[in-house]
């Protein structure tokens, strides 16, 4: 019932932001990228899965129609850590005098298409998300050098899943930067030049409703012996991956 909810609000979210970006075409528009630092906190039962939060980085990049037209579309991505597990092991039975360093880490990369409301003035800026994409899982274990710092020697994907995404949020942009002399006439003639017009620190919260796809997580995988040679085996979860996630980080526009 939540999602069917957001959906429609989605759909007629994007039906009227249509109807006004063609109606303001001609009106100057500029891009909005951001980048910053994001926390994922896992809700219902994925939250009862892995008990624990991620940590990593988010962005976006989209296309803003301009002073008359509150409305923003764009690409929006993230990928987060939400574990990880580190031991030495001899390079091979053969050379078990030499080791690696053995390094696995459990992440979710992000990727949805964004639309944003909010005003084109002020120093405060309140704005509301709305995002539909997925949710891609994976763990991934990799050997390293340990006499040399970030040198893989090889990797392997253990496991991964795609998921259906679809959710929304708000957040709050303060201007910390602007090229604009604010007694002239409109933002358009700041529009006509390249760089950097105007910086923000921005912060927001998402609520992500993911539909269920199989992962592991921090402590799933292990390693036996049977018949005197290692076996691995992975205790696979399956849950929904709903969880909400925060951002702060810089938005600029170009």
């Amino acid at each position: 019932m939540f999602t069917n909810n957001i959906a429609r609000s989605l759909c007629a979210l994007a039906m009227m932001s249509l109807g006004t970006g063609m109606l303001y075409a001609q009106d100057e528009g500029y891009v909005d990228a951001a980048a910053g630092f994001q926390m994922g906190f896992p809700s219902g039962e994925f939250k009862d899965a892995i008990d624990r939060n991620s940590y990593g980085l988010g962005a976006h990049i989209g296309y803003n129609f301009g002073s008359l037209a509150p409305v923003m579309f764009g690409l929006d991505f993230g990928i987060m850590t939400y574990g990880g597990e580190r031991r030495q092991e001899p390079f091979s039975s053969t050379i078990p005098d030499v080791t690696v360093e053995v390094e696995r880490d459990y992440n979710i990369v992000q990727g949805h298409f964004l639309l944003r409301l909010g005003p084109n003035e002020g120093v405060i800026r309140p704005y509301l998300d709305g995002l539909i994409g997925f949710n891609y899982l994976y763990t991934n274990t990799a050997i390293q050098n340990k006499g040399k710092a970030d040198e893989e020697i090889a990797s392997s994907v253990n496991l991964d899943d795609f998921t259906f995404s679809i959710g929304g949020g708000g957040g709050l942009m303060v201007r910390v930067y602007n090229d604009l002399d604010e007694n002239t006439e409109t933002s358009k003639k700041r529009r006509t030049d390249e760089g950097i017009h105007e910086a923000f620190i921005s912060l927001d919260v998402r609520y992500l409703s993911g539909s269920e796809a199989e992962y592991l997580k921090p402590g799933s995988v292990t390693i036996e012996e049977v018949d005197n040679k290692p076996v691995v085996r992975y205790d696979i979860t399956r849950s929904r991956t709903d969880m909400i996630v925060g951002r702060i980080g810089v938005t600029l526009l170009f």
